[in-house]
């Protein structure tokens, strides 16, 4: 592959950073039949039927680069669909154990279980993509090459003997996020997609959100990596160009040029893909979409729906008529900590039409957030590089409310001691009596009596980002700017009396994504000054589902 170049707004080229990946064992063609009432381990699922596996099949792309896949397939001469499992954690890389579910221990890590959907009349394929473990050529993370690849590896699986022609991509988190760019080529043998948490923009959305490079996730991702050669290094790549450029564009897929039926699925407790999830559903071009908004954890929600998917697929790539085109286009869950969630309500549209704005008003003097404008101007400080040191603002809600989609805070605000400054909040919600409500997630891992906690309704703003994302605007001694922070989307019951509170300060009070995973680090120093009242009204809009 020739590596495509690229340049930054001044039109410097853009060295791509390539580590090399550790080694594996070298690939070796075999072919084995798993009989019908076998388990791969004392905790595996029994395989409902015999299955054909191919392991190591060579797949030669259009530029003679050679990959490596896994194909599992029922045991008879039926020509079936092909469901694709892309991703580069490897082909027999299962992870950690999925809370409550039963498994074959043939699927790919965050990838569709073969004894599910052999059973069901497809095959399945777990490829290594370009430079993951045998497979030639350097490892491209996302981007153009990644969506070409795709397209050249379904153009080999129709031409295989047992293919009926149609071709499907689904997976969890990076398997979603890379269908994205396959289906924007456009390729006709696609016949649908099911993108499970994934954004279509990793720059905007979860690297440098907010304008603060957040390399740490993507460095531990990057080190489960293995091939024979070397890897497009993301993290790096964001610690060296954070700013906005070429490089970086083509990472966001052109949703604009999706035609092929999705079956989108979003999740509220997502650290990594609710916001980009979901932005991706609403910007998809498809006509033929789907979203379904859940309220457990990603991997637990992929295999307990795998029935309503097979309908899905059943239908676009069968051709089956099972009254698919009925189900609901959006359904909702919404959360209600302290209470009962809403599950699978049936929605017209998302973002909901029915949603009213409605803007509250911070006030320094009580910390509290006002119906309506304050008059009195005030302020409040806080040591920005202290973790101990954060500042709050609450609401109680006089009726049952029902928070949609995203918060919005604007701020107005100076930096004591720096010309810029990294701004974090997080959204919480407590019961009358003050006692904290957090987010429980069933299913999730390395939880506790079968629920963790999560943190929701978070925002990041670098304020010198605060008005573009390839040039920094840094902030002059004693001047004072509104800057705009887009919380994470949330479906969020209060209850009356219940309060709502936003805290804001200088360091990411998330809880990282994996143990061991090193926090956020940012340019603060000294103190950030919050403005409220008068000529500085600071506000928080809150999106209420009427």
């Amino acid at each position: 592959m020739n590596q495509k170049i690229f340049k930054d707004s001044n039109g410097n080229d853009i060295p791509v950073i390539y580590d090399k990946l550790p080694p594996v064992e070298e690939a070796v063609y075999r072919k084995n039949t798993w009989k019908a009432g076998t388990k791969l381990n004392d905790k595996a699922l029994t395989l409902p039927c015999n299955i054909i596996e191919e392991k190591d099949v060579a797949a030669t792309l259009c530029d003679g680069t050679k990959i490596f896949t896994d194909v599992f397939r029922p045991d008879n001469s039926q020509k079936v669909p092909a469901v694709i499992a892309w991703s580069p954690y490897g082909k027999e890389f299962h992870g950690m154990p999925v809370e409550g579910i039963a498994l074959s221990g043939l699927q790919k890590f965050e990838g569709p279980d073969p004894a599910y959907w052999v059973n069901k009349g497809y095959a399945v394929l777990n490829p290594d993509t370009r430079g993951i473990g045998n497979s030639d050529g350097d490892f491209c993370q996302w981007g153009r090459q990644m969506g070409k690849d795709g397209v050249d590896f379904i153009q080999w699986v129709v031409e295989q003997s047992w293919c009926n022609g149609k071709v499907a991509f689904c997976g969890n988190s990076y398997l979603s996020m890379v269908q994205w760019f396959i289906a924007e080529q456009q390729p006709s043998a696609l016949a649908a997609i099911a993108p499970w948490e994934g954004s279509s923009d990793i720059y905007h959305d979860y690297f440098v959100l907010g304008g603060i490079p957040n390399p740490e996730f993507g460095r531990m991702v990057f080190s489960s990596f293995r091939g024979r050669n070397s890897g497009e290094n993301v993290a790096s790549m964001t610690e060296r160009f954070p700013l906005y450029n070429s490089y970086w564009e083509d990472k966001v897929a052109d949703l604009s040029k999706i035609s092929v039926p999705a079956y989108v699925v979003a999740s509220y407790a997502s650290k990594v893909h609710t916001r980009g999830t979901l932005k991706s559903y609403i910007e998809c071009a498809s006509e033929e979409k789907w979203l379904r908004i859940h309220n457990t954890h990603e991997w637990h929600d992929f295999y307990i729906h795998q029935d309503e998917l097979c309908r899905f697929f059943d239908h676009y790539c069968k051709g089956i008529d099972n009254g698919w085109e009925t189900t609901p286009k959006v359904r909702l869950s919404v959360l209600n900590p302290g209470g009962d969630d809403i599950v699978d309500r049936p929605e017209k549209e998302y973002p909901l039409f029915r949603t009213i704005q409605k803007t509250t008003y911070l006030n320094a003097n009580d910390f509290s957030l006002s119906w309506s404008p304050v008059e009195e101007e005030s302020l409040v400080t806080y040591q920005s590089d202290d973790s101990e040191s954060s500042i709050s603002f609450s609401v109680k809600f006089d009726e049952r409310t029902e928070i949609g989609e995203n918060m919005e805070l604007t701020l107005w605000v100076e930096s004591v001691g720096n010309n810029d400054m990294d701004l974090f909040v997080m959204a919480n919600k407590t019961s009358a009596s003050g006692i904290s409500l957090p987010v429980e997630v069933s299913g999730a891992p390395y939880c506790v009596n079968g629920a963790a906690e999560y943190e929701w309704g978070n925002g990041h703003q670098r304020v010198s980002m605060r008005n573009s994302d390839d040039k920094p605007h840094f902030l002059e001694a004693g001047q004072i700017v509104p800057v705009k922070i887009e919380l994470c989307p949330m479906g969020m019951i209060f209850e009356k009396g219940q309060v709502l509170t936003i805290g804001i300060s200088g360091y990411d009070p998330q809880t990282p994504e994996l143990p061991g995973q090193l926090s956020t680090k940012t340019i603060n120093k000294g103190k950030h000054v919050i403005y409220t009242g008068g000529k500085y009204q600071s506000t928080l809009t809150i999106p209420v589902v009427s």
